[in-house]
């Protein structure tokens, strides 16, 4: 388990206790596992069954290989360009969801229900 930052979720701050309070049961099943959590590491490269990575810090590359699966949590961006596109064509057009901030599934289903429900 790799991440660019110090440590796993380091990057929520403050915002990991109302968020994620299992996080720290899931770190402790993780290293009871056998799995090794690695910071300041980025994936430089991919291919086959080969990974190239990066230290964050000094930039060094190693390469680890025989790996079977690359599982990719990259984060969230926001995409407002289908919005931006309409917003001037159409009489109305509204930011809901990840279009205007990206969040969970079900804040973008409640603030997509109070929209209508406004309309």
């Amino acid at each position: 388990l790799m991440t660019e930052f110090p440590a796993i979720c380091a990057h929520w701050g403050l915002k990991s206790l109302a968020y994620g309070t299992h996080i720290p049961v899931i770190w402790k099943r993780l290293r009871s596992n056998g799995v090794i959590i690695t910071p300041y590491t980025t994936i430089k490269e991919i291919s086959g069954k080969t990974v190239t990575v990066s230290d964050a810090v000094t930039g060094e590359e190693r390469i680890i290989e025989d790996i079977d699966t690359v599982v990719m949590a990259t984060g969230y961006r926001s995409d407002n360009r289908l919005y931006k596109a309409l917003k001037n064509r159409l009489a109305e057009a509204y930011e809901i969801g990840d279009c205007k901030l990206p969040r969970r599934s079900l804040d973008a289903i409640h603030e997509g229900y109070m929209t209508a429900f406004g309309i």
